[in-house]
């Protein structure tokens, strides 16, 4: 007999529930229903599509309040709702990590626009992506690495190779 829980993560998944790993399947069932289906709906509310949600499942067991503050944080940031939709896996992480990464990102000048752009690097260690670009340095000018900020997720190694 399935518990509320299976109940609620069975319907918002569907059969993605069953393509959880072990670890965050018994963290979820662990979850009081009502919470999954306040998360969720604000998950929704983000414009998560259902698709997105199932990837990001562990956010259903995470309070809706976090979860709209995370998102506040997010905003604050430069992020639009599209783009916090497509990164939904910062909204799982502490929104003072992200500010930290987030300034981190701009002494190295990237304006916050370019921030908001390349997301998904708000979610990187701040000294790997210094080291980053200290090894990019060595083969590209300052302004064409903040004009491409995609490039400092990539290592030095990855760029020694490239180039």
């Amino acid at each position: 007999m399935q518990s509320e829980t299976e109940k609620a993560l069975r319907e918002i998944l569907g059969e993605g529930f069953d393509g959880l790993n072990e670890n965050l399947r018994a963290r979820m069932l662990g979850c009081r229903p009502e919470t999954i289906g306040k998360s969720h709906e604000k998950l929704i509310e983000l414009g998560l599509t259902p698709e997105k949600i199932a990837t990001q499942a562990q956010l259903l067991g995470m309070n809706p309040e976090t979860i709209r503050r995370n998102a506040e944080a997010l905003q604050d940031l430069g992020l639009a709702k599209e783009k916090i939709a497509t990164q939904a896996q910062l909204l799982g992480m502490n929104p003072e990590t992200i500010r930290r990464n987030a300034e981190a990102l701009q002494d190295l000048g990237l304006t916050k626009q370019k921030i908001a752009s390349q997301a998904h690097l708000l979610g990187r260690d701040p000294d790997t992506i210094r080291r980053n670009y200290e090894s990019l340095r060595r083969f590209f000018s300052r302004e064409t690495i903040l004009q491409n900020p995609a490039l400092l997720g990539n290592s030095g190694q990855t760029v020694r190779s490239s180039v």
